[in-house]
């Protein structure tokens, strides 16, 4: 009988280790793919040396090509979501992708900050969690003419 208990204390130990490890794989695949979007984001708004609404549309297009999910499945899922930061404006996101632009001035120029949502779902314990994933473009300076 003592073997059997031993065994089922076994069996438990090595299935929570699967899920944790599952769990682990989970959320660097998101992260990385989040991380990888924001940064294809800030390279289109500093290639384009700011944002505008073809800007909106090449970034629509990248998400959609990359696989990344729509708003309509994540909490945030209007411009008003985006939270409020307090040395910047914001100026975009949310229409069909859950990101936030904000613009911020100094004296030398503008940049940008970048804020993509990354989901994991966990399908045992049904959790969806989104943690924001940020990213400053580099200045774009005022060149006078």
């Amino acid at each position: 009988m003592r073997e059997a208990v031993g065994q089922s204390s076994l069996y438990t130990i090595v299935i929570v280790f699967l899920f944790v490890a599952l769990l682990i794989l989970m959320c660097s695949l998101s992260y990385s793919k989040s991380y990888k979007a924001k940064n294809k984001i800030i390279s289109l708004i500093e290639d384009n040396r700011g944002y505008d609404a073809s800007v909106s549309d090449q970034i629509d297009t990248m998400l959609r090509s990359s696989g990344y999910r729509p708003v309509s499945v994540y909490r945030h899922n209007t411009l008003a979501d985006c939270p409020a930061v307090s040395d910047g404006m914001l100026i975009g996101g949310m229409d069909n992708y859950p990101y936030c632009i904000y613009e911020h001035s100094t004296d030398r120029g503008k940049y940008y900050t970048a804020v993509i949502y990354m989901r994991l779902e966990i399908p045992v314990i049904s959790s969806i969690v989104e943690i924001p994933v940020h990213g400053d473009t580099r200045t774009i300076y005022n060149i006078a003419p």
